[in-house]
């Protein structure tokens, strides 16, 4: 914002009194350092912002925690649980990815976007955020959508939710077929006579 543009906003009556008593020099003076003040504090707030890590839930959803939210330590028990999902190797025997090792890999990104190392690293703030976010991936379609209004983004934590289920599909259907030969009876030799 520039002095001039300040010395427009102001009121007539103000510029009246201020050039009545003070030259027009030192008018344009403290134009000049409010200008400059208006500008560092907009930058200033520009920059917190941007520093800010962005919430997963709502500002109204981290004011209120859910009723039946655990306590701090056995919410890291649970994501420390779900960070030792095992990983699939890769291979065509081990089949596809589960939404245990899906699961993982979501808290795991969450954690890392956040620059925290571990989740003994988290405040009590992120850990209602990954706590409400695991239960929205591994709760009922139904009650999934209810807890979405939670987040910010509503429309990506579902769609994080159905990609998981969707791997879950798939691995249940790897399974199914892996064990169908098991439950029909696999054709057993005949001993020779």
């Amino acid at each position: 914002m520039s002095p001039a543009v300040i010395l427009i906003l102001l009121p007539d009556r103000v510029l009246a009194i201020a050039e009545d008593r003070v030259s027009s020099f030192v008018l344009i003076a403290v134009a000049s350092v409010l200008s400059i003040t208006a500008i560092e504090l907009w930058r200033h707030a520009i920059n917190r912002r941007a520093l800010r890590e962005a919430p997963l839930l709502t500002h109204e959803a981290l004011d209120d925690p859910a009723r039946d939210m655990p306590s701090a330590r056995d919410i890291r028990r649970a994501l420390v649980r779900t960070l030792e999902a095992e990983a699939p190797d890769g291979s065509v025997e081990s089949g596809p990815e589960t939404a245990e090792h899906a699961l993982r890999r979501v808290i795991e990104r969450i954690v890392a976007s956040w620059g925290a190392r571990d989740i003994a690293a988290l405040g009590p703030g992120r850990l209602q955020e990954l706590w409400e976010l695991q239960s929205l991936i591994t709760t009922r379609p139904d009650r999934a959508g209810e807890l979405s209004q939670r987040f910010v983004n509503p429309n990506v934590v579902l769609e994080l939710r159905d990609h998981v289920a969707e791997i879950a599909r798939n691995r249940r259907a790897f399974d199914d077929r892996r064990a169908a030969p098991d439950a029909m009876g696999a054709p057993q030799a005949r001993p020779n006579s």
